[in-house]
């Protein structure tokens, strides 16, 4: 992968200047025969591995930490691929951008239902969670396509947070127990419910981000 050098990138989440110090530091130590594609494919195999790993939790809690070993190796490749590109000034804006966010795409939707998949949490609420990230993905893009900037943060979540959240998560809820899962509101099964609420309120935060936008463009 190689990174987005004709695009801004705008990115105000919580652990974003930390996060860049950290992969500055790991990107002048990468040899050079590693290139920004191989990281690509580590991060990759980390979704993967993290998929694998959630659903095998079903048979036993050890899985676990392999689950966030692959959690750790998709952030790991997906967060330096195109630090390393920008860093040997090695960039391709078009293609870059495609591997890169095609990888996102497929990488994402694995390890939320690998999560889904697993004792951790329920399967009707990965989709949900999934398809919203389908949803400020697509604005994401066309923000690209139509501003050139691209935003990589959303009330200061970005993927790093979203990696963590989702890893603290299965962990609390290892240590709960089932209960946590089955538990139910009014006949329906609590988690499913918070979860379907907050899908709400992402859509409609989704839906006045837009708006607010197409404010600033609807007369030009």
């Amino acid at each position: 992968m190689t990174a987005e050098k004709d695009h801004e990138r705008l990115n105000s989440s919580a652990l974003y200047l930390s996060e860049r110090e950290i992969l500055e530091y790991i990107v002048r130590r990468i040899p050079l025969n590693i290139r920004p594609n191989d990281l690509t494919i580590i991060g990759f195999i980390g979704a993967f591995m993290a998929f694998v790993a959630f659903i095998l939790c079903n048979i036993s809690q050890a899985f676990l930490p392999i689950a966030g070993l692959g959690i750790f190796l998709n952030w790991f490749g997906d967060s330096t691929d195109g630090t390393l590109a920008r860093y040997r000034g090695i960039e391709r804006p078009k293609y870059g951008y495609l591997i890169d966010h095609s990888f996102d795409l497929i990488s994402n939707a694995l390890m939320f239902v690998g999560l889904g998949l697993s004792p951790y949490f329920t399967f009707f609420s990965a989709l949900l969670a999934i398809s919203m990230y389908y949803l400020f993905s697509a604005y994401t893009y066309l923000r690209v396509l139509a501003m050139s900037q691209h935003t990589l943060s959303y009330g200061g979540m970005g993927a790093t947070e979203l990696r963590i959240l989702l890893f603290v998560w299965a962990i609390i809820a290892s240590l709960i127990g089932p209960g946590m899962i089955e538990a139910e509101i009014l006949g329906h099964r609590a988690l499913d419910t918070v979860v379907c609420a907050l899908w709400i309120f992402f859509f409609i935060f989704l839906c006045y981000t837009i708006l607010e936008q197409l404010k600033d463009v609807w007369q030009d």
